[in-house]
């Protein structure tokens, strides 16, 4: 569904949107939406982006019957061709084998709406390593002539553990010549950055920084990540940013969170589009956009700062684009919502040009999340 109807304004499109959302609903046990936990109010994103109003539904980019495909990262290679770098487990170990067993799987297509093939596995998991045990959240970009991977791990050495026995994710850092390898392992002992020892310094006690997201940009080079606080003093789940004068770091946390966000909102990629810079995240609670799972697009002139009140609706849920799904063929894994999960943006021509996100609804019925793909159509 190419969304190009004539509309007098962005609200209009939002009505249109939850009342086919309703009529889905209405027609089947799976729950397709949710309003807002204060749904009363009004929320503070209402304008639904070019990007959003832009996506057209391809289908599937990649699935396996038995592995959960989870995070897909795009990137046009040298060869003209597209790879994915996804997360994949073996579907035995259900959702939560992303904690134990995940991989970095490499995918190759032709063209971006695919069809795309395995190719090899980019990073192995170590599931009984202290570090670069599980390895999930890839991220690909490219530096020059150098391809940088990001990836999170769980960080179980001894002097990584927090108060109430959290095991924190950290992030890691492969390098390679090539997309399809092989991948140097510059983070093999250690992650890439630590939070703070300093106790007053926003970072110190946080026990995860995933779902990050590389971004070059005035002769800097940004990592932003997901943060969270385990003592629940200052804002939970918000982005943050790491910052280095080379890709391959030293990087230094930086001063302060960098989004404005209320709630939670996690999985985001990194762009810059009609010289804003743009973070693409989910809106986990629809705290933000009144849409459980709906995407936000936060836009600023700056790297470190995003201010809500110029975030937009980034994209919506599957079935809002997906056309004539048939609804009881499909099968819930996980999750309570059609959101996308760790979407990514294939970039060509210095614009956004295709989406990539799995889901945990399958909507084809099958026993493992796989990972869809859409074309973006800007004007």
């Amino acid at each position: 569904m190419y969304f190009s109807l004539p509309m007098k304004t962005e609200a209009l499109f939002c009505v249109l949107v939850l009342t086919a959302a309703s009529v889905i609903a209405a027609s089947t046990n799976v729950q397709t939406f949710t309003t807002s936990p204060d749904s009363k109010r009004t929320p503070p994103v209402t304008r639904v982006s070019e990007l959003a109003k832009s996506m057209e539904w391809v289908g599937v980019a990649v699935s396996e019957p038995d592995y959960y495909v989870w995070c897909t990262s795009p990137i046009a290679g040298p060869d003209g061709k597209i790879h994915l770098y996804c997360s994949r487990w073996p579907k035995i170990y259900k959702m939560d084998g992303w904690r134990t067993h995940c991989e970095i799987a490499h995918y190759v297509g032709d063209r971006p709406e695919g069809p795309f093939k395995f190719h090899d596995v980019a990073v192995s998991a170590q599931p009984d390593a202290l570090w670069n045990n599980t390895i999930h959240n890839p991220a690909i970009e490219r530096v020059g002539d150098k391809y940088l991977l990001l990836y999170i791990s769980f960080d179980r050495r001894p002097s990584a553990f927090l108060a109430a026995g959290i095991t924190p994710n950290y992030i890691g850092l492969c390098v390679a010549d090539s997309p399809d390898g092989p991948w140097k392992n510059l983070t093999a002992d250690h992650p890439l950055f630590m939070p703070s020892s300093d106790t007053n310094h926003w970072s110190f006690g946080d026990w995860q920084c995933t779902n990050p997201t590389f971004l070059a940009y005035g002769g800097k080079y940004y990592i932003y990540f997901h943060g969270g606080k385990h003592n629940g003093q200052i804002l939970s789940y918000a982005y943050a940013y790491a910052v280095a004068d080379q890709p391959e770091g030293p990087y230094r946390i930086g001063d302060h969170w960098c989004t404005e966000n209320k709630a939670k909102i996690e999985d985001a990629t990194a762009f810059i589009w009609d010289k804003k810079i743009c973070l693409l995240t989910d809106d986990n609670y629809g705290t933000h956009t009144g849409i459980p799972g709906a995407g936000l697009l936060w836009r600023s002139d700056t790297p470190t700062n995003f201010a809500l009140a110029d975030a937009e609706i980034g994209f919506l849920h599957s079935t809002n684009y997906a056309k004539n799904v048939d609804l009881s063929k499909v099968r819930k894994l996980y999750g309570r919502d059609f959101k996308f999960e760790r979407p990514g943006i294939l970039m060509l021509n210095g614009r956004p040009a295709y989406f990539y996100g799995a889901s945990g609804f399958n909507l084809n019925g099958g026993e493992t999340p796989e990972s869809y793909v859409m074309k973006i159509n800007l004007k």
